[in-house]
């Protein structure tokens, strides 16, 4: 990714996109037609309308201006395809701020996890004799990892688990993480939740109440 974005420096990049088309095939390695196709879409349009895809293309890859995340990114020394067969430990540490300037980074984190650990199914790999636990202390302060919430419902039978840890559920219910709807579901996947006892009485208490059966002694 790091070096995607550097690419986007190059001056003129429908000339760069053209000078590489015919470079690779005088070289006897032609580019895919995929990619000749897409190049050539780009380099058709007028130049304006250039500028405005580069400009919405290099958006979110900002955060790779920073060299310490150009680093972090630039290689890994685990892969996400023996999460399920090798015990490991992976740890995510950020600070408050760099957690709210790499959110993105983070999605594309889960979302990766999430994507190469449901292709297959224990049952029908026995390599994948491990469970995975993911778990996510201060788990709104990410944002809301779309990914997560869509996949909850069905990564216990890839033995893919979750432990979320936030405040209350003002938190997880906010604009800013999952709404109502999405804490619902995040919620109702959860096989165990464990509450201690708030400093004052809010809808987490409220809810938990509701839920908990009351008897007399």
């Amino acid at each position: 990714m790091a070096q995607l974005y550097s690419l986007t420096g190059v001056p003129d990049m429908a000339e760069w996109m053209n000078d590489e088309i015919l470079y690779w095939k005088d070289k006897g390695y032609p580019l895919s037609k995929g990619c000749v196709e897409g190049f050539n879409r780009f380099i058709s349009v007028d130049p304006k309308t250039r500028g405005n895809i580069m400009q919405n293309f290099n958006k979110p890859l900002k955060i790779f201006e920073a060299e310490s995340c150009r680093l972090a990114t630039s290689a890994s020394d685990f892969d996400f395809n023996d999460l399920r067969r090798k015990r490991m430990s992976v740890y995510i540490v950020l600070s408050p701020t760099g957690m709210e300037k790499y959110k993105q980074l983070i999605n594309l984190f889960f979302s990766q996890l999430v994507r190469v650990n449901t292709q297959t199914l224990p049952e029908h790999d026995k390599t994948l004799k491990y469970q995975c636990l993911l778990v996510l202390d201060e788990f709104t302060s990410m944002g809301r990892v779309g990914i997560i919430e869509k996949s909850i419902a069905f990564t216990a039978g890839y033995n893919i688990r979750y432990m979320i840890i936030y405040q209350n559920d003002e938190q997880l219910e906010s604009d800013d993480a999952y709404g109502k709807s999405g804490a619902f579901t995040l919620r109702k996947n959860l096989a165990v939740e464990v509450v201690y006892p708030p400093k004052d009485v809010d809808s987490t208490a409220e809810r938990i109440s509701k839920n908990i059966r009351q008897e007399n002694r």
